[in-house]
C-alpha cells in the first residue's frame, strides 16, 4: 500500500500553489471574492475534479493549498458539495440555512427534507449575518424551493465531503500560520538574539507543527474512506475534522503568541488566517461536536465490549469534558454538571481557553488508577 501522494497529485498541487501565490496574495485574500480568480480555478479544472472522475484523495492537497492562501472563494461548496456538476459560481448550504458567499453565487445548493436542490440566487431571500471573517460572508437563506431543481446527490455524502474539505483547508491554514510565526521569530531580536532561539518560542511552534502533522494522515484516511465509500466514513470524517480543527486552533494561538501585539493588528496579515481558522472550525461541526460523534459511533460499533466502552467514556471525558456514566457522581453523591465552557473535577480541570493538548490541566490524570475505587468511582 502506498501512502505518499502520487507524482500527478504533487504536480497538480504545486501548480495550484503557483497560481494562488500569483492570484491570491494576502491583500487579495483580504479583499474577498474575485470572479477572475474563480474563472482561472475552473479553467485549471480544480472545481470540476470530482465531476471529471477524480476522487476526494486528489482534492485534499488542492484544498490544503487553498487554505495556505486563505482563498476567499466557495471552493468547498462548489467542488465537494455540488461536485463540480453545476456551472457558474456555486455555493451550498447542507445541514444549515446559513450559506457562505451567497451574494456572489449564480447557483445555490440547498437542502430540504433530506434532498438537495439547486436554485438561482434571484429566487431566494438573503439576509446578511454577522461573522468574524469578512472575506467569507455568511447569509441566512429563505425561500427558493418552489423554483428549485432536484439533484441526484446523496445528502449525507455531500455533508461528509464538506466536513472533509473544511478539515483539509484547516491543515493549510495551520501550516501557513506556523510559517509566518517562524519567519517572524527569525527576524525579531530580543536580548541580542532572534526570539526563535529561545526554547519558549521554538518549542511552542514545534508542538503546533507536531499537531498539524499528526492530523494530516487522519484527514487523508477520511478522504480514502470517502473515495471507497467505506463503512467508517462518518467516524473517519469526524475524527479528521476534530484533529484538524484542534491543530489549526493551536497553530493560530501559537502564531499569535509568537508575533505578540502586531499579530492582531490590521497591518499584519496573520489575522486573515486566524479568522478563517475560527470560521472553518465552527463550520460543519466544531471539534468537540465531532469528538462526541466519534465516541457515539465507536460505542455503537463496540457496545458489546464493556471494557472498550469504559475506555471510550474515559477518553471522551478527558478531551471534551463529557462525564462517563460510571463516574458522573462521586462516592459522596456529589453531582458534577458538564458544561461546554468549563469542566472542573477533583482530577481534571479543563477551560474553554485551554484548547490544545498541552494546555489541558490534568495534573493527577496519570495517577487516576491509584485513586479509583472498587466500584469505579473517583475520589
Amino acid at each position: 500500500m502506498r501512502f505518499q501522494p502520487t507524482a500527478d497529485q504533487q504536480l497538480f498541487a504545486r501548480t495550484v500553489r503557483e497560481l494562488l501565490e500569483k492570484e491570491c496574495p494576502p491583500e487579495a485574500a483580504r479583499a474577498g471574492f474575485s470572479a477572475e480568480r474563480w474563472a482561472k480555478l475552473r479553467e485549471m479544472g480544480v472545481i470540476d475534479m470530482l465531476a471529471s472522475g477524480m476522487t476526494e484523495i486528489d482534492l485534499v492537497p488542492i484544498l490544503e493549498e487553498a487554505g495556505r492562501a486563505a482563498l476567499p472563494e466557495p471552493l468547498i461548496e462548489a467542488a465537494l458539495i455540488a461536485g463540480g456538476a453545476l456551472d457558474g459560481v456555486v455555493t451550498a448550504a447542507v445541514g444549515s440555512r446559513f450559506v457562505a458567499h451567497a451574494d456572489v453565487a449564480d447557483v445555490i445548493v440547498i437542502e430540504r427534507d433530506g434532498a438537495l436542490y439547486s436554485v438561482r440566487r434571484e429566487a431566494v431571500t438573503l439576509q446578511p449575518v454577522e461573522t468574524i471573517d469578512a472575506a467569507r460572508p455568511v447569509f441566512l437563506i429563505t425561500g427558493g424551493l418552489e423554483s428549485g431543481t432536484a439533484l441526484e446527490a446523496d445528502r449525507d455524502l455531500a455533508d461528509n465531503r464538506a466536513t472533509l474539505g473544511a478539515a483539509a483547508e484547516l491543515l493549510g491554514l495551520a501550516s501557513r500560520s506556523i510559517e509566518m510565526a517562524a519567519d517572524y521569530a527569525k527576524e525579531r531580536h530580543q536580548f541580542g538574539k532572534p526570539i526563535g532561539s529561545f526554547q519558549a518560542v521554538k518549542h511552542k511552534l514545534a508542538d503546533a507543527l507536531l499537531h498539524v502533522e499528526f492530523a494530516r494522515p487522519v484527514v487523508y484516511r477520511a478522504a480514502w474512506s470517502l473515495s471507497q465509500r467505506d463503512e467508517t466514513i462518518e467516524r473517519d470524517v469526524s475524527m479528521a475534522k476534530a484533529m484538524a480543527g484542534e491543530a489549526a486552533a493551536g497553530a493560530a494561538k501559537a502564531a499569535l503568541q509568537t508575533l505578540g501585539a502586531i499579530g492582531y493588528t490590521q497591518e499584519h496579515e496573520l489575522h486573515v488566517w486566524m479568522k478563517r481558522v475560527w470560521a472553518l472550525n465552527a463550520a460543519w461541526g466544531n471539534p468537540d461536536h465531532h469528538r462526541v460523534c466519534c465516541y457515539r459511533l465507536s460505542t455503537l460499533r463496540f457496545s458489546a465490549h464493556t471494557h472498550v466502552r469504559f475506555t471510550l467514556d474515559a477518553l471522551l471525558f478527558h478531551t471534551v469534558g463529557y462525564p462517563p456514566p460510571s463516574s458522573r457522581s462521586s462516592q459522596k453523591g456529589e453531582k458534577h454538571v458538564a458544561s461546554p465552557h468549563r469542566r472542573t473535577r477533583s482530577t481534571c480541570t479543563w477551560s474553554r481557553s485551554d484548547r490544545s493538548g498541552n494546555d489541558r490541566i490534568c495534573a493527577q490524570r496519570r495517577h487516576e488508577g491509584h485513586r479509583r475505587q472498587p466500584d469505579g468511582s473517583v475520589l
